[in-house]
């Protein structure tokens, strides 16, 4: 009996340590979603904004313009809650965190997390007329996540979230 010979090709793949691969245009382990709603002047608020996040934070890898804002893509997490601690402490906006594993780092043991910073930044005023579930209110104040209002008919006061009333919420006039 003739034994077959099995020839078997092996790859070897270059192992590059994590720090090589940070340094690559297209890692990131943060990437942060910038939008700006109820702008009227809309490309000149991206280019403030832009600037804004460009020379506030540091480790932007990459970055892509959107129509109405910019995804900016970070090496690391370094600058997370620093973000979101200044747009919420300047900007009455929407802010919410989410990640997902992406893979698995043999070298170091470890998962690979990748994070999604959504902030969109509200243009919303004291006085601005709104409708929320076709009732016409008018901003009174609002806080970090809040709306106070006032019905436009009869000044009953309501408080409203605005992640919660966002999809029954439209600006009707600003002030």
């Amino acid at each position: 009996m003739v034994k077959d010979h099995i020839h078997m090709e092996v790859e070897m793949q270059q192992q590059m340590s994590s720090r090589t691969k940070k340094s690559g245009e297209e890692y990131y382990e943060l990437k942060f979603q910038l939008r700006l709603t109820y702008f009227d002047d809309i490309e000149e608020k991206k280019k403030y904004f832009f600037d804004l996040v460009t020379k506030q934070f540091e480790g932007i890898n990459n970055f892509e313009e959107k129509d109405n804002g910019f995804d900016f893509y970070f090496r690391d997490l370094n600058q997370l809650n620093r973000i979101s601690k200044y747009f919420e402490k300047y900007y009455f906006c929407e802010n919410k965190h989410s990640k997902k594993i992406v893979g698995y780092n043999f070298l170091e043991s470890k998962d690979i997390w990748r994070h999604t910073l959504y902030i969109n930044i509200l243009n919303l005023s004291s006085g601005d007329k709104v409708l929320v579930k076709g009732e016409e209110y008018y901003i009174k104040a609002f806080n970090k996540k809040d709306l106070v209002l006032r019905q436009t008919k009869t000044g009953a006061k309501k408080v409203y979230t605005f992640s919660i009333i966002k999809d029954y919420f439209e600006l009707v006039e600003k002030n």
